[in-house]
C-alpha cells in the first residue's frame, strides 16, 4: 500500500504523498462516482496528466491498475482516505431522498 500510494500521488499535489500514507483507503464500491466541475478544478491540470501517466506506464495489469483507481477516486476528488457516509445520507445528497 505505502509504495503503490506514493507512486501514483508522486508529482502531484496530494498533500499525504507528502510522508503520510493513511493505514487505510475505503469507499463505496466500484469506478462509479459523481463529481461537479468545481471539485475537478481544485487540481491542477499536470495532477491529471501524472495520474494518467501512472496508469498508461505502469508494470501493473490493466485489472491491477484499474482495481488501485477504483480504491482512489474519492482521494483524488479531496475526500479523505476512508470515505464512507451513512446510506440515508448518499441518498440525500444524490437523489435527494431526504
Amino acid at each position: 500500500m505505502p509504495e503503490v500510494w506514493e507512486d501514483v500521488f508522486a508529482g502531484t499535489s496530494t498533500e499525504a504523498v507528502k510522508g503520510k500514507v493513511p493505514i487505510k483507503v475505503g469507499a463505496a464500491c466500484c469506478a462509479q462516482f459523481a463529481v461537479s466541475r468545481d471539485q475537478v478544478l481544485r487540481r491542477p491540470l499536470s495532477d491529471y496528466q501524472r495520474l494518467r501517466e501512472w496508469i498508461v506506464e505502469t508494470e501493473k495489469s490493466d485489472a491491477q491498475s484499474g482495481r488501485v483507481m477504483e480504491f482512489l477516486w474519492h482521494v483524488i476528488f479531496g475526500k479523505d482516505a476512508v470515505y464512507c457516509p451513512p446510506e440515508e445520507q448518499c441518498y440525500c445528497d444524490v437523489y435527494g431522498q431526504c
